[in-house]
This record gives structure tokens, C-alpha cells and sequence, in this order.
């Protein structure tokens, strides 16, 4: 059974982040996020409520003409949801479905809606705010990368002059860094089921199978223990040295129907999820027979630029610094030297999302 993390963890984390907002000088803030299948922007309002709808997106559908404006929508922003944490009250989720499974949303109130963007325009000028003595209210948004451009602009229309509708999601990442014992929990059983599903498409990995095949056995092992697939890709032959299909005939899918050939190297990278916690796992191994030289120098120095890194991480250093020491080992030095333009990507195991502009604090 999947660890669950409880009410009583979520109420601290919506009283967390109200005194992190009034750090900000915030009145309320609104966590927005998108499901529908997506992992990489429905952290803040999982992590704030519970709550992930899979409702996928569809474009908005106007009630009248095209053209229809303000509450002249059958639906808007469909796949998405909200959390409106006031500084100094309530926690209202809004959602796109009246019939949730149990457990529900972790809130003091829940608006049902087709229209989130309206509902949370209301939500907000709620009270009076935006109508004050002339100082504006401020509002923090959160998760706002998922907010498409037309939405924004109609919130911003119906907030008006007296609201100002702040970024704000190193709120989230002030919460989420530190890691509670139920989410260090929840991280190691992610990790430990990544680790078997990369075991798993490693042992598909036989001459003659195809890189879908590869896939397919990381997939099952993923979703048959209750996880949700992020992404899987993987290259092999004379493509491994690039990440995955780039479109074509393979589409959006990040592996092909070609079979694999004995003495070729195979790359994988598959990330997922257990109970809203990451993994991210990557593997090389040579097809079918021991690797040759060339092979085995490359496969070591990978080995030992991952395992510098490791033994660099402690409380207190930079990411920046972990990545020069991965960098920094000898054998990787003499395959990819300090002039290539390449740099080591982050990992997603942190929270529920990468955090914005942490490819930054790498280079």
C-alpha cells in the first residue's frame, strides 16, 4: 500500500505558508496547477490540499459565439485547479468535478467549477479586497507557469487596479525543500520503485527486442505498483549519444520500434512518480555481450562522475558546486572537456516539480 500523507501534514503546510506570505507582505495567495496527466505542474496545490484532477485539457469552449467573455463559458482553463490560502483565513480548492473519490481536498471550502479562472477572480476580490482606501492587496501566485497567457490577462482584468497579483513560487520552494518524515518516506519507496523498473527494462534489453519492448517493461513495473509514468526514453547504437526520438514516426513517444542489435550500447532515462513523489533514474548497458574498450571507458566514466557527486553532497553546498565535482573526475574530463558547451542536468527528486531556474544555479 502507497504511504499517505495525512490532514493534520497538509493544515501544517497551509499555516506554513501563510507565514510565509505575510513574510511577503502577501494578503492571500493562489497555488494554480494543471493535471490531466501532466507531473510537472500540479505540485503546489497537491502538495497545499491533496487534490490532482485528471481531467486532461481541452480548449475553452465559449457558452454563446466565439467570441464570449467573462462568465459566457461552458468551461475554461479544463484540466486545471486551484488553492486560495488567505494570510489570515480560510483555504478554499477549486476543482472541476463535484464526484471525487475520497480522500477529498484538504480545505476549509470547495468551489466546484468550469470556470476556475472565474472562481478564482471571485474568490480573491471576496470581502471587499481590491476596493480598500486606495493601498492595493497583494496576491502571490503560485505556480503560474501553467497559467496560459489569456487566462492571466482575464484575471487580471477582472482584479483590477486595486490588486497586485505577485509571482511568488519560492513561497513553495521555501516549503518544499526541507523534507518531512513522511515525505523522505514517500521519496525512498519513489526511488526504490524506480530502481526495479530500470532493473526491469534492463533485463528486457536483449537482442532482437525493440526499444518499445525496453520501454513497455519499465511501464509495467511503474504503473503495476500503483506509480505514475512520467516520461521514458532511450537510444541505442549509432543514436545513443542523443536522448531520445525527436518526433517522426515515433511522434511524442521517446523509443522506437527498432530491435536491438547484440554489442550496442543502449541508453535509458524513464522519471515517474509514487504517491506525487519523483524519481529519476538513467542507465547504459552494452546489448547482449560484454562491453568493448571504448565502451567500458565510457561507461566508467559516468560511473565515476556520479559517484564524485554523491560523495560531494552535504547539508549546505550548492548545487553548482556538486556538478563541478561530477565534472571534475578524471576519466569524465578526458571525454568531455571544460570547453563543451554540455552541461549536467538536475535531478527531480527535490519536490513534486523542479524548481525554476535550477539549471541555472548549475552553470
Amino acid at each position: 500500500m502507497i504511504a499517505q500523507i495525512g490532514v493534520e501534514e497538509y493544515r501544517s503546510r497551509q499555516a506554513a505558508l501563510r507565514e510565509l506570505a505575510r513574510g511577503m507582505g502577501l494578503d492571500l495567495a493562489v497555488a494554480w496547477s494543471r493535471g490531466g496527466g501532466t507531473q510537472d505542474h500540479s505540485a503546489d496545490v497537491l502538495y497545499l490540499t491533496g487534490f490532482y484532477t485528471p481531467q486532461p485539457f481541452v480548449p475553452d469552449l465559449a457558452a454563446g459565439s466565439p467570441g464570449g467573455s467573462g462568465r459566457d463559458w461552458r468551461w475554461r482553463a479544463a484540466g486545471h485547479a486551484a488553492a486560495v490560502v488567505e494570510t489570515d483565513g480560510p483555504v478554499t480548492a477549486v476543482v472541476d468535478d463535484g464526484n471525487l473519490q475520497d480522500p477529498q481536498p484538504v480545505a476549509d471550502a470547495v468551489v466546484v467549477s468550469a470556470d476556475p479562472v472565474e472562481a478564482v477572480a471571485d474568490l480573491i476580490l471576496a470581502g471587499g479586497r481590491g476596493r480598500g482606501d486606495g493601498n492595493r492587496d497583494r496576491v502571490g501566485l503560485l505556480g503560474g507557469e501553467a497559467l496560459a497567457a489569456r487566462w492571466g490577462r482575464r484575471l487580471a482584468q477582472r482584479l483590477g487596479d486595486g490588486i497586485e497579483l505577485v509571482e511568488a513560487d519560492e513561497l513553495s520552494w521555501g516549503l518544499r525543500t526541507i523534507k518531512r518524515p513522511a515525505e523522505r518516506s514517500l521519496l525512498r519507496a519513489s526511488g526504490a520503485l524506480g530502481a526495479r523498473a530500470m532493473e526491469a527494462a534492463m533485463s528486457a534489453a536483449v537482442p532482437g527486442a525493440s526499444e518499445a519492448e525496453v520501454a513497455g517493461a519499465l511501464a509495467a513495473e511503474v504503473v503495476g505498483h500503483g506509480g505514475a509514468l512520467y516520461d521514458v526514453v532511450l537510444s541505442a547504437g549509432a543514436r545513443a549519444h542523443t536522448l531520445a526520438p525527436s518526433g517522426g514516426a515515433a511522434g511524442t513517444a521517446g523509443y522506437t520500434t527498432r530491435r536491438l542489435a547484440a554489442g550496442e550500447l543502449l541508453r535509458i532515462d524513464a522519471y515517474g512518480s509514487l504517491g506525487g513523489y519523483l524519481f529519476d533514474f538513467a542507465r547504459s548497458r552494452v546489448v547482449g555481450r560484454p562491453p568493448n574498450r571504448s565502451q567500458r571507458d565510457l561507461l566508467d566514466a559516468v560511473r565515476e562522475s556520479v559517484r564524485a557527486g554523491i560523495a560531494a553532497l552535504r547539508p549546505g553546498v550548492k548545487l553548482g558546486a556538486v556538478a563541478d565535482r561530477c565534472e571534475a573526475a578524471p576519466r569524465f574530463l578526458v571525454l568531455h572537456p571544460p570547453a563543451r558547451n554540455a552541461r549536467l542536468r538536475p535531478g527531480r527528486g527535490l519536490g513534486p516539480r523542479p524548481r525554476a531556474g535550477l539549471r541555472a544555479s548549475l552553470d
